[in-house]
C-alpha cells in the first residue's frame, strides 16, 4: 500500500467504524430503540410550554408590569399566592391565581387560559382593594410586556374604521419601533387593537381586548421581536376599599412559521370556535350567518339618518309585500326613533335626541308594536331595535330625572354641547339602564339588542376623573368599561332565561367598538358608516377586515345618497355584500324594486355562507376604496370537507377581460370540480396542482363578478 492509499483509506476506515459504532447504539433503524417514528415538536406543545411558564409559581413569570406604591412589579414576584383554581370547557383550559400583596390592601387576580388545538392562549389581571384603607397608587400598568424568537421581524395588520377604512400596513420593524395610541376611546376607530407580529421563526396573532383607550408598541430587539400593550392610557390611582380595576383581555395565537395565510386561518378558526358568541341560551352552536331587513326607508315618510320615520301603520305594508314577493329574512330591524324626548313627544326630525328609552306611544299605540313582533314571529322572523344609551342628549334634563328616573350624578360632560355621557362607572345606572333596556325588550317582544355609541366617550372620564380628586387618574374610564360589560352581560342573560338572541349587535357609529372583549358577546352587523356606499369600498374592507373579524355585515347593495336607492341594487353589488350578516334595505313597495335579483341573490349568499367562516384568502392584492381599475377576488374554503367558493369582480373601469387566479388552500394531488352559476367559467374538474398554478377567469363586461363553487372529487 503506498503513502497516497494509505492518506485515503485511514479517514475512510475512521468514518465507517463511526458509523457503525453509533449504528450500534441506535439500532439498525438509526434511532434508539429501533424507533423510527420520532417526531418534530408538536407547536402546541411548544406554545403549552410558554404558557405554563407563565402561570406557574404564582404568575412570577407572567409578562405583566406595574408600579404599585412606588415599587415595580415584573409579574406577581414577591406576591403571595393565596389560591389556585383550574376548570376546563372543551377545548379552553382556564386557571384563576388570587395573588396577595405583602402590605394586605391589594389583591391581583389573574384569569388565564389556554386552548388546546390551537395554539393561542390570554389573560386577564384584576387588582382589588381588600383592605379597609386607600391603596398605593397603582400606575404604568403593562398588560403584556412580551417578547418572540426569531429575526427579520415585521408587524402586520389593518388600521381602523372612519378615516382610515381598514387600510393594511406591513412594517419593518428593523426600520423602527411601530407604535399605536387610542385615546378617545372607541376602540377600533382610527386603529385596530388586532396584530399580526411575525418573524422567520413564526410569531404571533395579537389582540387586545378593551373598550376603552390603550396603547401598543412593537420593537426588534437582539434574536427577535417584543410586543408592549395597555389599555386605560395614563391609568394612575389608589383603589378605594372595596374598588376594583382591571387591564384588557390579552390574547396570543402563536405560530411557528412565516405564512402570513395560516397564521390568518388559525387565528380565524380559534376566533370562530372559541370566541363567538353562541346562538341561544342551549350554547349548543355558536353562531351562523344571518340576515335583515330594514323597513324604514319603506314608510313613505322623511327620514333621517338613522330612521325615525316606522310605525303602527307602516310595517304592515312592507312586510306583506316581502312576503309576496317571496323575499326570507331573518330579523327585521328596527332602528332609531322608536322613542320620546324628555318632554313624552315623538321625534320627527331628529333621531339624535336620547335618553328616555320609552316607547313611543304615538307612532305605537297600545300594543301594536307587539303584535307587528308577534305577526313576523309566525313567520320565523325575529325582531333587533336599536339602542344608544351611552349618549345622552334631551330637551329637558330635569324631566329625564323627574320623570324617568335618571339621577343628575350619573351625567358625566361630554364636551359635546347639549349632550352627556352615561356614568356607567356608577353601578345605579348600570341597573337603570339595564331595566329600561329589558322593559322594552319584553313587553314588545324583541329579541336582538342593537347598540349604537355615536360619541367619543374620552372627555366625560377625564371629567369624571376630575370629579374624583387627586390621584384617580383613569378611574373613570376602568369603572366605565366594566359598567358598559357588565350591562352587556346582563342583558344577554336576560335573553337567555327568555328565549331570545343570546348576543348583542355592536355598533359605535359604524366600527368602533369591536375590541375582542366586546365581540365575545357581540358582533358587528354595520362594520362600518361609510360601508353603505360603493362596492369598491366594500371590496376594499373585506379583503382587509375578515382576516381579524370574520363575523360582520353591511347594508347590500350600492347606493349614493344622490342616487335612487333601488336602482342600485344588481347582481354586482349583491355579491359584492355576501359577509356573514347581510342586510337589505330599500323602498320595498316602490315598483322599480328589482326583486328577481333580491330572490336570486338571497339564495345564492344562502349557498355562499355555510363557508363565510371558514378559511379566507385574498387572490388578489388589496385596492383602496376608490379603486374600480383592478380585479378583486378571493375565496373561503373549509380545508375538512374539501369545499369553499371562489368571488371575482372586475370592476367598472377594469379593461382586462380575464385574470389569471391562483387558487389558494386546495391540495395539488386532489381533484375539484367547480361550479359557476353563470356558466361563464364553467370547467368541469380541475387537478388542484392547475387551480394553485392559476386559472384563467373571463369576465366580458365591466362591472361584472362570477361566483364559482369547488368541491374535491374522485378523479
Amino acid at each position: 500500500m503506498n503513502l497516497r492509499t494509505k492518506r485515503i483509506f485511514r479517514p475512510v476506515a475512521l468514518i465507517l467504524i463511526a458509523v457503525l459504532c453509533i449504528m450500534s447504539l441506535w439500532g439498525c433503524g438509526g434511532k434508539p430503540d429501533g424507533n423510527n417514528d420520532e417526531k418534530e415538536p408538536d407547536p402546541v406543545d411548544i406554545t403549552f410550554k410558554e404558557y405554563e411558564n407563565f402561570i406557574t409559581d404564582g404568575g412570577a413569570k407572567l409578562p405583566v408590569s406595574f408600579i404599585y406604591g412606588g415599587t415595580f412589579y415584573d409579574g406577581f414576584s414577591g406576591f403571595t399566592l393565596i389560591k389556585e383554581t383550574k376548570a376546563e370547557d372543551g377545548a379552553k383550559k382556564s386557571v384563576i391565581l388570587e395573588l396577595a400583596h405583602p402590605d394586605g390592601v391589594l389583591k391581583a387576580t389573574v384569569e388565564a387560559a389556554f386552548y388546546t388545538g390551537y395554539g393561542a392562549y390570554e389573560w386577564t389581571v384584576w387588582f382589588e382593594n381588600v383592605g379597609g384603607v386607600n391603596s398605593g397608587i397603582l400606575r404604568n400598568v403593562c398588560a403584556a410586556d412580551i417578547s418572540f424568537e426569531g429575526g427579520s421581524p415585521r408587524l402586520k395588520g389593518i388600521l381602523g374604521d372612519h378615516g382610515n377604512q381598514y387600510k393594511p400596513y406591513d412594517t419593518d420593524l428593523q426600520n423602527g419601533a411601530a407604535r399605536f395610541i387610542s385615546e378617545r376611546g372607541r376602540p377600533t376607530h382610527e386603529n385596530f387593537s388586532y396584530f399580526n407580529l411575525e418573524t422567520d421563526k413564526g410569531g404571533a396573532m395579537i389582540a387586545i381586548g378593551w373598550p376603552g383607550t390603550w396603547s401598543a408598541e412593537f420593537t426588534a430587539e437582539d434574536g427577535g421581536a417584543n410586543f408592549k400593550g395597555a389599555g386605560n392610557v395614563g391609568f394612575s390611582s389608589y383603589l378605594k376599599a372595596g374598588e376594583k380595576v382591571r387591564t384588557p383581555l390579552m390574547a396570543f395565537v402563536r405560530y411557528y412559521e412565516r405564512d402570513e395565510d395560516k397564521a390568518a386561518n388559525l387565528w380565524r378558526r380559534w376566533y370562530t370556535e372559541c370566541n363567538l358568541p353562541f346562538e341561544d341560551a342551549t350554547q349548543e352552536s355558536r353562531l351562523s350567518p344571518f340576515n335583515t331587513a330594514y323597513f324604514a326607508s319603506d314608510t313613505g315618510r322623511p327620514n333621517s339618518d338613522g330612521s325615525i320615520s316606522e310605525g303602527y301603520d307602516t310595517w304592515a305594508r312592507t312586510a306583506n309585500k316581502l312576503k309576496a314577493e317571496n323575499i326570507d329574512y331573518n330579523y327585521w330591524w328596527i332602528d332609531a326613533g322608536w322613542y320620546v324626548d324628555s318632554n313624552g313627544r315623538s321625534l320627527v326630525t331628529d333621531w339624535t335626541t336620547t335618553g328616555t328609552w320609552e316607547l313611543d306611544k304615538t307612532k305605537w299605540p297600545s300594543d301594536t308594536l307587539r303584535q307587528a313582533t308577534d305577526t313576523l314571529k309566525e313567520d320565523g322572523i325575529k325582531t333587533l331595535m336599536w339602542f344608544e344609551p351611552e349618549r345622552i342628549r334631551v330637551s329637558d334634563l330635569k324631566l329625564l330625572t323627574d320623570i324617568y328616573g335618571y339621577q343628575p350624578e350619573w351625567l358625566l360632560p361630554s364636551g359635546e354641547s347639549g349632550q352627556f355621557l352615561t356614568g356607567y362607572n356608577n353601578p345605579d345606572c348600570v341597573e337603570w339602564t339595564f331595566q329600561r333596556i329589558t322593559k322594552v325588550m319584553a313587553e314588545n317582544g324583541i329579541d336582538m339588542y342593537r347598540e349604537d355609541f355615536n360619541l367619543d366617550p374620552y372627555k366625560g372620564w377625564l371629567a369624571g376623573d376630575g370629579l374624583e380628586g387627586d390621584n384617580r387618574n383613569g378611574i373613570t374610564e376602568n369603572l366605565h368599561v366594566q359598567g358598559h360589560l357588565r350591562l352587556w352581560d346582563k342583558i344577554i342573560a336576560f335573553c337567555a332565561e327568555n328565549g331570545k338572541s343570546t348576543f348583542i349587535d355592536s355598533c359605535a357609529s359604524g366600527g368602533g367598538r369591536n375590541d375582542l372583549e366586546s365581540m365575545r358577546r357581540a358582533v358587528p352587523v354595520l362594520r362600518s358608516d361609510s360601508d353603505r356606499t360603493t362596492i369598491s369600498l366594500r371590496l376594499s374592507m373585506t379583503t382587509a377586515l375578515v382576516k381579524w373579524l370574520p363575523f360582520t355585515g353591511m347594508m347590500a347593495g350600492e347606493r349614493s345618497w344622490e342616487l335612487d336607492i333601488n336602482a342600485l341594487f344588481d347582481t354586482y353589488s349583491m355579491r359584492g355584500s355576501y359577509l356573514p350578516t347581510l342586510a337589505i334595505n330599500s323602498e320595498f313597495n316602490n315598483a322599480a324594486v328589482p326583486y328577481s335579483v333580491l330572490r336570486n341573490s338571497l339564495s345564492e349568499w344562502k349557498q355562499v355562507s355555510p363557508y363565510l367562516l371558514k378559511d379566507f384568502y385574498t387572490l388578489t392584492p388589496w385596492q383602496n376604496g376608490v379603486d374600480t381599475s383592478h380585479w378583486t377576488a378571493y375565496m373561503y374554503f373549509d380545508a375538512a370537507q374539501e369545499k369553499g367558493v371562489l368571488q371575482a369582480f372586475r370592476p367598472l373601469n377594469a379593461t382586462e377581460l380575464s385574470y389569471k387566479v391562483k387558487f389558494k388552500g386546495v391540495n395539488e394531488d386532489k381533484f375539484y370540480k367547480l361550479t359557476d352559476p353563470d356558466g361563464l367559467n364553467g370547467v368541469n374538474v380541475v387537478s388542484g396542482a392547475k387551480l394553485l398554478a392559476g386559472l384563467d377567469l373571463f369576465l366580458a363586461t365591466p362591472r361584472s363578478s362570477s361566483v364559482l363553487f369547488i368541491e374535491s372529487v374522485n378523479a
